[in-house]
């Protein structure tokens, strides 16, 4: 779960991930592979108007969960998707 995590620091380096949670860890099918979801939240653009009309900034964040492959003899991180919650 470290490698995954680091991936998602580097991948979004620009951004600050508040939250970070393993959402759901299994093996894959083929014993191989970890599937890792992680789950964390990054800043929203917000809207300047309220800042003009003397109104409160208030930062709002929105949740994403994504799913890390990751070697399971190397721990390397082999792919990273969206989970669809669907």
């Amino acid at each position: 779960m470290n490698s995954a995590a680091k991936a998602a620091r580097a991948y979004y380096a620009k951004q600050t991930l508040k939250d970070m949670m393993p959402e759901e860890v299994e093996m894959a099918k083929n014993n191989k592979e970890w599937l890792v979801t992680l789950g964390f939240s990054v800043p929203m653009s917000t809207p300047e108007w309220p800042r003009a009309l003397g109104g409160p900034q208030r930062k709002s964040y929105r949740r994403m969960y994504k799913i890390f492959n990751v070697d399971a003899r190397s721990g390397k991180v082999r792919s990273m998707k969206d989970k669809d919650l669907a």
